[in-house]
């Protein structure tokens, strides 16, 4: 717990520098012309992309990190001799900071798609530490509680999640096709003053006759 303190005391730290130096910590644009998993594919060219900072290991004058989106994970080169003055900045970025990134893509001597960074902004400012992505969220209860941090490292938790809510956007476009009407209604609730996932209705007449077919997301 003291380690998570005093890694969360060096981030407001690093947000204060920021703002020392005018950089809004938060802007309300960005420069992105393509997603993580586009810029993989851009071998040769030149384009800008953002992400979560995943990982960084510095070696002096160059500095690799791991970005990723919802698309997916690439690496990022920073230089001193191409960036000058601003290299310096890396200092006050940290695991879990949102940035995005301008260079050329390029295949570095190990096959790991890469780009070389020209420019480069902090988008949104990270304060509370995030779990080793190795090791990932290990206490149980504090994954059901806090499942963006689970979501954050596992990438297993997120492909699930994934699934699950096309699953459901497709049933339900397919009830919709077929003349279900989607619509809450405590009338149906088991326990009253409790909230049930969302049921799908439809009603149709026949010889004063009504039939009501409701599909339950819990089965789903």
């Amino acid at each position: 717990m003291e380690e998570n303190v005093n890694e969360e005391q060096i981030k407001i730290d690093h947000l204060n520098k920021w703002r020392e130096k005018n950089v809004d910590p938060y802007p309300s644009e960005i420069k992105k012309d393509s997603t993580v998993e586009q810029a993989r594919g851009m071998e040769g060219k030149t384009t800008s992309t953002a992400g979560r900072v995943v990982s960084l290991r510095s070696h002096g004058k160059s500095t690799f990190a791991d970005i990723t989106d919802e698309s997916g994970k690439i690496q990022v080169y920073f230089k001193s001799d191409n960036l000058g003055e601003k290299y310096a900045d890396l200092e006050l970025i940290d695991t879990g900071d949102f940035i995005s990134v301008e260079g050329e893509v390029f295949i570095t001597k190990m096959g790991e798609v890469t780009i070389l960074v020209h420019d480069f902004s902090l988008i949104s400012k990270s304060i509370e530490p995030l779990p080793a992505s190795w090791y990932g969220v290990k206490d149980i209860e504090l994954r059901f509680r806090r499942r963006f941090l689970d979501l954050v490292v596992n990438e297993k938790a997120k492909e699930t999640l994934n699934i699950r809510a096309k699953t459901i956007s497709f049933l339900r476009r397919f009830m919709e096709d077929e003349g279900f009407v989607e619509l809450e209604t405590p009338i149906l609730q088991p326990i009253p003053g409790v909230r049930r996932p969302d049921l799908l209705l439809r009603i149709t007449t026949f010889s004063n006759m009504i039939f009501t077919f409701v599909l339950h997301q819990n089965f789903i």
